[in-house]
């Protein structure tokens, strides 16, 4: 049957994204001022200014204020109807502008101190819990 031949080492993985370096965000968030908010009610203003703050915002490009405007218009949205639906949009976009854990892991973002030193890098918390997982189920399936 055609395909590539068998590994010579068939218990490593092939992991591509781990080649790719990882961008320090500033524990401090965005430098400056943010933007000028589009017309949003109490929580879309209170979400608008801090989502400005973030580490995350550092990184954004003018791409991303239209996420970050329909994010906002969610949480107005989100405080007057308390519908579902809503929360899925609202993840959605927050996973677009690299706010989750999850999603800074996947654009290889990590939050550093101003010393350097790394906060947050999602990919080695993961990987550690993985291992832990793993470790109780031998444990509980050896009795």
């Amino acid at each position: 049957m055609p395909g590539p031949l068998p590994s010579d080492k068939p218990g490593r993985q092939v992991r591509p994204a781990r080649d790719l370096a990882w961008t320090d965000l500033p524990i401090d968030g965005r430098p400056g001022d943010p933007p000028a908010p589009p017309p949003l009610r109490v929580a879309g203003l209170a979400w608008w200014d801090w989502n400005w703050r973030t580490p995350s915002a550092s990184q954004w490009t003018d791409a991303e204020h239209d996420i970050a405007r329909r994010r906002a218009e969610l949480e107005d949205l989100w405080q007057e109807t308390s519908e579902t639906k809503v929360l899925a949009e609202m993840r959605h976009c927050e996973s677009a502008l690299g706010l989750t854990p999850k999603a800074r892991k996947e654009l290889r973002w990590r939050i550093v101190a101003d010393t350097g030193e790394v906060v947050e890098q999602a990919g080695l918390t993961d990987e550690l819990d993985g291992k832990r997982r793993t470790r109780k189920i031998r444990d509980a399936q050896a009795g």
